[in-house]
């Protein structure tokens, strides 16, 4: 009988769809109007709008992603709200940054862990700020926040999510 296995395949399909890491992509595009800056973040992920970019997160809130537009001038006003918002989730920064210099599809990059602690427990605290050069105006910053084992988890989705970030004109 035919029906079986289309039901089978059709469920195997699904069950892949389903697991981290797989799936439909969805393309989100950031940047203040001075050319745009466009990434692709699976559709498994909540996406949600922000004032300069948009928060991604996992649907087991394991990892958090922002990808957010600033300018020199706007770098400390960021910091500072992303301190506050660490401050109110009980995120303890334990040490000083450690950061490399690097590239993302050719556009330079600054890579930056925080050593930090979440309700005394470990936790990931990652920058990554990408500057396409002196014809823009603006710079783009993506941040991580995860629990050690959704970092994990989710690594290739955070790789993936990097390496598809291109400014565009």
């Amino acid at each position: 009988m035919i029906v079986r296995p289309v039901a089978l395949l059709l469920g195997l399909l699904g069950a892949i769809l389903c697991l981290p890491g797989t799936g439909w992509a969805g393309t989100y595009s950031i940047g203040p109007g001075d050319g745009f800056a466009t990434l692709i973040l699976p559709n498994a992920w909540q996406v949600t709008a922000t004032d300069r970019g948009l928060q991604a997160q996992t649907r087991d809130d394991e990892v958090y992603i922002w990808a957010e537009a600033y300018t020199e001038a706007s770098l400390d006003e960021v910091s500072q709200e992303h301190q506050k918002y660490y401050d109110d989730q009980g995120v303890v920064v334990t040490g000083k940054p450690q950061t490399k210099d690097g590239t993302v599809n050719g556009v330079p990059a600054r890579f930056m862990n925080l050593p930090a602690t979440w309700h005394g427990k470990k936790t990931i605290l990652q920058y990554v700020f990408l500057d396409p050069g002196p014809n823009r105006k603006w710079k783009l910053m993506l941040s991580e926040w995860a629990s050690p084992e959704g970092d994990r988890k989710y690594d290739a989705d955070t790789n993936d999510i990097l390496n598809s970030v291109l400014f565009r004109k």
